[in-house]
């Protein structure tokens, strides 16, 4: 076959069993997509997770004091550190 040795051609840089070839393997395919919708799922469930907690800090006024004096403490730790440490 004549388009097979033309180096121009980018059909003949592709090897038998490249996902580029219209014979790509249908396991591979499926494995494919698969992965594709466990990503898709795992990052749905992540972004429920992640919108349930949101609503838990904001709805509960001990939880964000319990952040605000928790941030608090830590800066005031830094400051002290940061105050008694040598050059």
């Amino acid at each position: 076959n004549s388009s097979n040795s033309n180096p121009k051609r980018p059909e003949s840089r592709l090897r038998p069993g490249s996902p580029l070839t219209p014979g790509f393997h249908p396991v591979l395919r499926l494995a494919s997509l698969i992965f594709m919708a466990m990503t898709f799922v795992v990052f749905v469930i992540y972004g429920c997770l992640a919108y349930a907690f949101r609503r838990f800090v904001i709805d509960s006024v001990h939880v964000q004091n319990l952040l605000r004096y928790g941030f608090a403490a830590a800066f005031a730790a830094l400051g002290a550190r940061l105050a008694v440490s040598e050059r």
